[in-house]
């Protein structure tokens, strides 16, 4: 919430396009994200997509509402304040009593700030020549939800990638579900049916059965420990003694995504 968070995003892209070449999706992901798929075969699923031309690597993989309730959601004629942007603390959300009018320069576009997008279209946000980025994100600084509209409405505003989106951020909606059992959560029964249609499901929390699951018969993550994978050196660092050795061994040139 906040413009805060859309200025960490930016940062985040920025420092990867400055330090690492060898990469093309960029994965927006929170504590409540949880993978359906190991790091190792997401990355298998996409190069092989990719060698058949299914996949080109430009595509951006993004979820868009319909006007309606994005409107009612986000207000965009409201103004407020985000101080977390020049304070050290973490503070509240100002609102001002004033609005603004709705943009006729450009066409605002919004949908789930859980994406998945291309390396393209983030040097064209961080480093193009086109004005719009940089318009829009003065604009958003003093919206609500700024992460729900910001890079949609890039890709539905600029030509050369308005052919480059797929209507899905592959993530499953657990609330998607009727689920008003015990603990609130889904069992490994609804696995087939997630992972056909998305590579990670949230919201889940901390100890959730269906991430316990998840872990114990998909990623084959050790108690305590992390998922076994090439990202890793060493196999053996996967063991939950070793955890903060695995961390040192991290070899991010192995995966491309």
């Amino acid at each position: 919430m906040g413009a805060s968070a859309l200025a960490a995003m930016l940062h985040a892209g920025a420092l990867l396009l400055k330090l690492i070449t060898t990469w093309d999706w960029f994965i927006t992901l929170s504590t409540a994200d949880y993978p359906l798929f190991t790091q190792d075969d997401i990355l298998y699923a996409l190069n092989i997509l990719y060698a058949l031309k299914f996949l080109p690597r430009d595509l951006n993989f993004v979820h868009y509402t319909n006007s309606t309730a994005r409107k009612k959601r986000h207000n965009v004629g409201k103004i407020v304040i985000d101080s977390n942007l020049y304070l050290k603390e973490k503070s509240d959300i100002l609102y001002a009593v004033e609005t603004r009018e709705i943009p006729e320069a450009f066409q605002l576009f919004g949908g789930s700030p859980w994406m998945i997008l291309s390396r393209a279209l983030l040097e064209h946000c961080v480093n193009g020549w086109d004005n719009l980025p940089r318009k829009l994100l003065m604009y958003l600084t003093n919206s609500l939800f700024p992460l729900e509209s910001y890079f949609h409405t890039i890709l539905c505003n600029t030509p050369e990638f308005r052919n480059t989106t797929i209507n899905t951020d592959l993530r499953y909606m657990i609330k998607d579900i009727a689920i008003e059992a015990e603990h609130g959560a889904i069992n490994m029964s609804s696995y087939d049916e997630l992972s056909r249609q998305a590579i990670f499901a949230r919201p889940l929390r901390e100890n959730d059965p269906m991430m316990l699951e998840i872990d114990n018969y998909v990623l084959k993550r050790p108690q305590k420990g992390v998922v076994p994978g090439k990202w890793c050196k060493r196999r053996r660092t996967n063991d939950s003694t070793r955890v903060q050795k695995a961390y040192a061994d991290f070899v991010p040139d192995l995966g491309r995504h």
